[in-house]
């Protein structure tokens, strides 16, 4: 809460009353506010293609499992997804197949928006695996639809991501890119980035946190509640 001093409607405030009033001060007044309720919505979104495997993709999912528990404790609704590209042309995501058939979008959900952060969706975490490579336009196309279905007067991504974004069909790919951060930015959703051994996120715009070692996880947590904190006092 925050006391407005100096006002000239509201509670009577009788440490100005003797100053003021002699002088017809009319500033007699003090109110008290209170913050409005803030409702959060977080995506973390993991980069899982191939050239995320062994110690990057470990410290990425160290990463996640750790922003995972700061957002179960504070009881907010959050979602876990990773996600690569196949050269495959079979997919169930074909609404995010790329012009550029030879591709398509996978995703594995590891904690849906209504899901528990339990034992489950950590063992499903710990297990996850690389695979083939990041488009990194559809990923974000994939996760604006997922984040603006929430009901959240504050809303956020966390990309993560290992290599300079885009990598993969490229020319496409950095087209959606820059569209689907702009419609983002206009709904006022944040994404911001955590670059596992680089900070290219940066370059488009998404503040990044880098993530070079075990030692930086903490880093990464206190990275999503400096954004957080951010909104809050927007």
């Amino acid at each position: 809460s925050k006391t407005q001093a100096n006002r000239r409607s509201g509670k009577i405030n009788t440490r100005a009353l003797g100053k003021r009033a002699p002088v017809d001060d009319d500033r007699l007044s003090k109110k008290k506010t209170f913050p409005k309720k803030r409702d959060y919505a977080v995506l973390i979104m993991v980069d899982m293609s191939g050239s995320t495997a062994g110690e990057r993709l470990t410290m990425e999912m160290n990463a996640v499992i750790s922003q995972a528990e700061l957002l179960s404790r504070m009881g907010i609704k959050f979602s876990v997804v990773a996600h690569s590209g196949t050269l495959s042309r079979d997919s169930v995501y074909d609404q995010y197949r790329p012009y550029n058939r030879e591709y398509a979008f996978v995703k594995i959900v590891l904690k849906d928006w209504n899901e528990p952060w339990s034992s489950n969706q950590l063992e499903s975490a710990k297990n996850l695996f690389s695979y083939d490579c990041n488009l990194d336009g559809h990923a974000l196309a994939y996760g604006r639809s997922e984040i603006l279905k929430q009901r959240a007067t504050e809303r956020l991504i966390m990309y993560y991501s290992d290599g300079q974004m885009p990598a993969e069909n490229h020319d496409e790919e950095l087209a959606l890119l820059k569209k689907e951060l702009k419609i983002l930015s206009a709904q006022g959703v944040i994404v911001a980035g955590v670059g596992v051994n680089t900070d290219s996120p940066t370059k488009h715009g998404l503040p990044t946190v880098r993530l070079d070692s075990e030692a930086d996880v903490s880093k990464v947590v206190d990275h999503l509640e400096k954004l957080m904190e951010a909104r809050v006092t927007k």
